[in-house]
């Protein structure tokens, strides 16, 4: 059963069943429980599935992790700490899982500190990054709490050795799953997560959202379903309206009447003053090359303000650059960095008084999100300003602060059926071991968004695999299992089957890359778009990370570069646009047809006062 969590617990309540370590820690550092935390630690504590949404800077991650934190200490003073994971962190952001590692062994430390003693407790990354060493360890030295991906908890699951580590899970915690659950990365973690239980039994699942909405239906896909009915889980709305002051302004007079020039030279000059104004800005471009062009023209026009103090970060830069971003904003070095999308959702990052969102940012729960981000901490006020670029994002922009301010978020919709994401898990589960193709349908009606799948469907999806349709050997697609209908079994075919799956999991859309590195010192910056590459020609001139380069080679996947100064001579590169929310354009829809209603009915000022 789904239900709102009813009951707050008193600070002695929850100090009960601390042990005293975590609770002289907790007391030296925090005094009191947020509200999230009074809510839900002593649930978890239960072992009961959560489901936590709370602004940015409440102490949600604190709720997720102090029960679990206090299970591993009080095992690790018995010395009955196993060789095994006890705890999986998911998140859909690399970055965030870093993040989490680096907030999770402070406490770690600081906990030692006060017992006098190494507890022995282990947490490891486990990404696409990870280094083959690296993940090798991890089998000799397995971590208590796995830091990881959607994708990679899929692959692991795939894992003979290491998926052994994995039959005792008591926790897993999914953070910003209200990013997840909307496309088909939560449609396929769904189906992982279930195939986890199939493993190891039961366990309590944890789920961190920011306010979205409508929460019963994030619940339901977070727990899934048992017997045709949703699991047990208790919902923590602590959504106390954050204090936000967000405008929408407009670089020029008459967004209409100015030519591109003229809007360009306002919102670089309006830009550059409330930077100047603020001790640190985040500013949010849509895209990867918004980010780069944005850099360029503050760093071009304002070349006496802007040298070490300004910073790019988006995926397309190596990890090592993202991290220099992060680290020096916490560390308050940095006047402005500059983003596409990878810091709106809840990395660490520091101190920061006013967020500025270059156009339209596509939701009302985006906008909140990355306005979120200033303010960082609990009660204290957001400041954001969007800039708009033309009329049409003028009346997007002006619809979402109205349904901002009215605190009206768009309604998730999460993905149902989705036969491609099933054909891979169904994939993985051949790879596992062989098994039963009803047990194998009824692990997939278990997750949320499969609990409508029909057994026809299902089994279309099986042929499929196996490689019945004779015609698909025309496009070079063959069976990847086989099926015994008298014993009703499958198992995997072929013995790339594990390479196959592992190199080709996921929904994230294949993008070809190609690495950038300096030629003088051999070290990456980043990557480029394949397709960009093929535009440049020896000693042209790009900007990326900010910075301007000059192309030298290129040797197999990697392109060789050199610092330069100067004018680019390549457009900036390209990336895709964020799609606009369903609810959203239907808001901007029911605007527009008011608006028309009015310029037929009624005067200039009625209208003007009607917009106000």
């Amino acid at each position: 059963m789904i239900e709102n969590q009813q009951e707050i617990y008193t600070d002695e309540e929850i100090y009960e069943i601390l042990h005293p370590i975590v609770k002289e820690w907790f007391k030296n550092k925090f005094g009191k429980f947020s509200a999230p935390q009074k809510y839900a630690v002593m649930d978890i504590h239960n072992r009961q599935n959560v489901l936590i949404s709370s602004p940015t800077g409440s102490g949600k991650t604190l709720a997720a992790f102090l029960s679990i934190l206090n299970e591993l200490i009080k095992l690790a003073d018995k010395n009955e700490l196993d060789d095994k994971v006890y705890c999986i962190y998911i998140s859909p952001l690399k970055a965030l899982d870093n993040d989490v590692e680096k907030n999770l062994n402070e406490p770690l430390n600081e906990l030692e500190k006060i017992s006098g003693k190494k507890f022995g407790i282990r947490l490891a990354v486990r990404t696409g990054d990870t280094t083959q060493t690296k993940r090798t360890g991890m089998l000799k030295k397995t971590p208590h709490i796995l830091i990881t991906t959607p994708e990679t908890l899929a692959i692991v699951l795939c894992a003979p050795k290491f998926k052994e580590k994995l039959k005792d899970v008591k926790y897993v915690v999914v953070d910003e799953i209200h990013s997840l659950a909307e496309n088909k990365r939560g449609v396929h973690l769904s189906l992982t997560l279930e195939r986890l239980q199939n493993l190891a039994g039961r366990w309590t699942r944890i789920g961190l959202s920011a306010t979205v909405a409508p929460l019963e239906k994030i619940a339901e896909f977070l727990v899934g379903y048992e017997r045709g009915k949703p699991r047990d889980c208790k919902i923590v709305d602590v959504n106390f309206l954050k204090q936000m002051d967000i405008n929408v302004v407009c670089p020029v007079e008459n967004i209409m009447g100015a030519t591109p020039e003229e809007l360009s030279n306002a919102t670089y000059s309006m830009l550059h003053r409330l930077i100047q104004e603020h001790k640190t800005t985040l500013i949010f471009t849509n895209t990867r090359s918004g980010t780069e062009s944005v850099i360029f023209h503050l760093k071009e026009k304002f070349k006496d303000k802007y040298k070490d103090n300004i910073m790019a970060h988006h995926s397309s830069l190596s990890k090592e650059l993202r991290l220099e971003a992060e680290d020096k904003l916490k560390e308050g070095k940095l006047k402005v960095v500059v983003s596409s999308t990878s810091l709106e959702l809840g990395i660490d990052i520091g101190y920061i008084d006013l967020v500025v969102l270059i156009s339209s940012p596509k939701s009302v729960a985006r906008a909140l999100q990355r306005i979120g981000r200033s303010g960082h901490r609990l009660h204290e006020k957001s400041k954001g300003i969007i800039i708009v670029i033309d009329r049409d994002d003028l009346v997007e922009c002006a619809v979402i602060l109205k349904n901002a301010v009215e605190g009206r978020i768009d309604e998730i919709d999460i993905p149902q059926n989705c036969l491609d994401v099933l054909s891979q898990q169904i994939f993985g589960m051949a790879i596992e071991d062989d098994g039963d193709i009803d047990n194998a349908y009824e692990v997939v009606k278990r997750s949320y968004c499969y609990k409508n799948l029909s057994k026809d469907d299902f089994m279309g999806v099986m042929s499929y695999l196996a490689g019945e349709y004779s015609s698909l050997e025309e496009r070079y697609v063959y069976g990847k299992i086989w099926i015994n209908y008298e014993k009703n079994l499958f198992g995997r075919r072929g013995k790339l089957a594990r390479v196959l799956y592992a190199t080709n999991i996921g929904t994230i859309p294949d993008e070809s890359f190609v690495l950038v590195k300096l030629a003088s010192e051999n070290k990456v910056i980043g990557k480029i778009d394949e397709d960009f590459l093929e535009r440049l020609k020896s000693k042209d001139i790009f900007v990326l990370g900010g910075k301007i380069y000059r192309f030298e080679y290129t040797r197999g996947m990697i392109a060789y570069v050199n610092n330069c100064s100067g004018h680019p001579t390549i457009p900036s590169w390209f990336s895709e646009q964020l799609p606009l929310s369903f609810g959203l354009a239907l808001e901007i829809q029911k605007f527009r047809s008011l608006l028309e209603e009015k310029f037929k009915t009624s005067d200039r000022n009625l209208i003007i006062k009607f917009i106000t």
